[in-house]
């Protein structure tokens, strides 16, 4: 596993009865990722915040260049954790099937950030094109 950049700050994970909270900071102070593990009967819910002012981002359209990546760590995780996961972690984050995930999740990133209206087209498809880049290398070629 990756160990986490020098640059991150981490805090200190509270504890309580059925709930638990990690906060970090990414690559700047105001960079806010939280999450948020709760008791859900036999089951745990797990909520993933980031928070990033826009005058950090760009634009709404930044949310392309961290959100298909939280979707794969995600991924990654819940097939940890179902035991579906065998060998080399990287390896299986390049795979063709991963990047075909990468891939969907940039398109409902696209959606949701249209519907949020706060991002210009140019902005938006400059994003996609990035996110695509990163997330998609071997299914993604610039023109």
């Amino acid at each position: 596993m990756p160990s986490i950049p020098s640059r991150c700050r981490r805090s200190t994970a509270g504890w309580t009865s059925s709930v638990s909270t990690g906060v970090v900071t990414f690559g700047h102070q105001s960079s806010i990722v939280e999450v948020l593990l709760s008791g859900d009967g036999d089951h745990t819910l797990l909520t993933l915040t980031h928070s990033v002012p826009v005058e950090l981002a760009g634009t709404t359209a930044g949310a392309l260049h961290v959100g298909p990546g939280q979707d794969g760590a995600l991924l990654g995780l819940a097939l940890y954790l179902t035991g579906e996961v065998v060998g080399d972690p990287v390896a299986a984050a390049n795979s063709p099937e991963v990047q075909n995930f990468n891939v969907s999740s940039i398109k409902e990133w696209v959606g949701a950030v249209e519907g949020f209206g706060a991002a210009d087209a140019d902005a938006l498809s400059a994003a996609q094109q990035v996110a695509l880049a990163q997330f998609a290398p071997d299914l993604f070629r610039s023109e």
